[in-house]
């Protein structure tokens, strides 16, 4: 392939090495203590070994750094995943640390623990969902800013995963909108990061097709509320979900005035968080991008929802829904 006259060798260099390593927030690392992974630092757009694994981070060494990073070698990630898993309550309860440093690493924990348990579905992981979203709220509600942090720093390139912990974001904020307790926002959360679980017994060719699907095609994507309720239960074998999650995961595609699936019903028979869900989800969906189309911004979805979709949602949801994008919009002026 011919090089880009404007791209520089280095550069290239540089872009091939970072496939094989994933970037750190120093704020995420605690001091005086060993980890189970290799800390390389970038000098001179090369890896360099900074603190081997079995050996201490300590504070005099995080002080040479220029920049707030380190970088893992990418086949050491699933180390470093259990650590800030393990971590993470710590991490967002730590004063010190910037509220941005620390929206970042609850934004990190969790779309890589949806991935995985997208991949491969297994009770394990249902657990550490519903330990991240504790720690989540306890983020939020000790924070006043934390939401607007949040959603400052939601991925606008569609991935499932991305996209599930997008929706669970602007689920807690339009909870809180809608003077929802902290406990009814904390399950909220959780059905929203597993609205789309269903997805992963769908067949990847469909789940990943930039073409318009077959009428087979879209029948089995409609599934994938159903599914996602009938692999929580089997998945969930102490109970350990709430009722009202399976509301959102089954009812976040019905529509408000009749039309939607997989339950086919309309109006206040769709559980209030499955009318949330749904605004949510069409938003993030239309905000993020996707390889056959470009993301559009929030006020051209909030004008396209608003003006040809609006019978979808339930109009109390969705004016709140306004009203907090309004407000987003106003504290974080592009």
């Amino acid at each position: 392939m011919p090089l880009d006259p404007e791209e520089s060798i280095a550069s290239i260099l540089k872009k091939r090495m970072d496939d094989n390593y994933v970037r750190v927030n120093l704020e995420w690392l605690k001091t005086d203590r060993s980890y189970d992974f290799d800390l390389f630092a970038l000098v001179n757009g090369q890896f360099l070994l900074f603190c081997r694994k079995k050996l201490n981070l300590t504070k005099k060494m995080t002080l040479k750094l220029k920049k707030s990073s380190l970088y893992i070698d990418k086949r050491e990630a699933p180390h470093f995943q259990s650590y800030m898993e393990e971590n993470i309550a710590d991490i967002v309860a730590d004063t010190t640390k910037p509220l941005i440093e620390k929206s970042e690493a609850v934004y990190a924990v969790s779309t890589n623990l949806i991935n995985d348990l997208l991949n491969e579905p297994k009770a394990a992981s249902i657990g550490k969902v519903k330990n991240l979203v504790d720690s989540q709220m306890s983020f939020v509600m000790g924070n006043p800013g934390a939401v607007t942090s949040l959603m400052s720093i939601t991925e606008h390139d569609y991935y499932t995963y991305t996209h599930s912990m997008n929706v669970a974001i602007y689920l807690v904020g339009l909870g809180k909108q809608m003077g929802l307790s902290g406990d009814e926002i904390q399950k909220l959360s959780l059905g929203g990061m597993l609205h789309d679980l269903g997805k992963a017994k769908i067949p990847l060719e469909i789940i990943n097709s930039t073409g318009k699907l077959s009428k087979e095609e879209f029948e089995e994507m409609q599934k994938h509320p159903s599914f996602g309720v009938e692999l929580l239960k089997k998945l969930d074998e102490v109970d350990m979900i709430p009722q009202e999650c399976y509301k959102a995961i089954l009812h976040h595609h019905e529509k408000f005035e009749g039309g939607g699936y997989p339950c086919k019903i309309c109006g206040e028979d769709i559980h209030i968080y499955g009318r949330m869900t749904k605004v949510c989800d069409v938003f993030d969906a239309l905000t993020t991008k996707r390889s056959y189309k470009d993301a559009m911004t929030s006020f051209d979805s909030l004008k396209l929802m608003k003006e040809k979709m609006s019978g979808e949602f339930d109009p109390d949801v969705f004016g709140e829904f306004l009203k907090l994008m309004a407000d987003f919009s106003l504290s974080n002026p592009s």
